[in-house]
């Protein structure tokens, strides 16, 4: 009898020790995420995010230069063939290395900057396209593999209400990291 006696208090002893542990009060309570953390991990979705767009829109076209030239055309803007040459051929690389520097987050102040003039200059572009009604291939990534409604963003219009939500993006980006410069 003492046996079990004995058993049943070790028991109690253990139930005892492990409710104590369970006990919400006695576990390590989780440290707040703070607003610099929270800052940097935004900082770091939106670069990649954008860096993963430039390069998946500047690859592509380093294997057809003739493909852009035709895209540069079909915006039926006057430009000398020097120029619209140059552009198709230098176009993938700018969009390369642009991509390149955002993910790896190298001289962010000169890569947001660039980045936000190619984008402007993509938005003029195709805001014009769209405005004279051209029925033109933007030259742009084709997110219609990922649902056929996307394919509006190939369109002069898509385009670029597309550019605009990415110059958005990289204003956010250009404000989260000069609030973090600031703390």
């Amino acid at each position: 009898m003492k046996d079990l006696k004995r058993r049943l208090d070790a028991k109690r002893g253990l139930q005892a020790q492990v409710s104590a542990h369970l006990n919400p009060a006695n576990l390590p309570q989780p440290r707040p995420v703070s607003d610099r953390t929270m800052n940097r991990i935004a900082i770091i979705v939106i670069r990649t995010f954008l860096g993963l767009l430039f390069l998946a829109a500047g690859i592509p076209k380093v294997g057809a230069p003739l493909q852009t030239l035709a895209a540069v055309y079909s915006y039926q803007i006057v430009l000398p063939d020097w120029l619209a040459t140059a552009i198709a051929y230098g176009l993938p690389w700018v969009e390369i290395g642009l991509g390149l520097a955002l993910i790896a987050g190298l001289v962010m102040p000169l890569t947001l900057a660039a980045t936000a003039i190619v984008l402007l200059f993509f938005t003029a572009l195709t805001s014009q396209a769209w405005w004279r009604g051209l029925e033109i291939d933007c030259g742009c990534l084709d997110f219609s593999a990922l649902h056929p409604a996307l394919a509006a963003l190939g369109t002069p219009g898509g385009a670029t209400l597309r550019n605009i939500v990415l110059l958005a993006l990289a204003g956010l980006l250009a404000f989260l990291l000069r609030r973090m410069r600031r703390d």
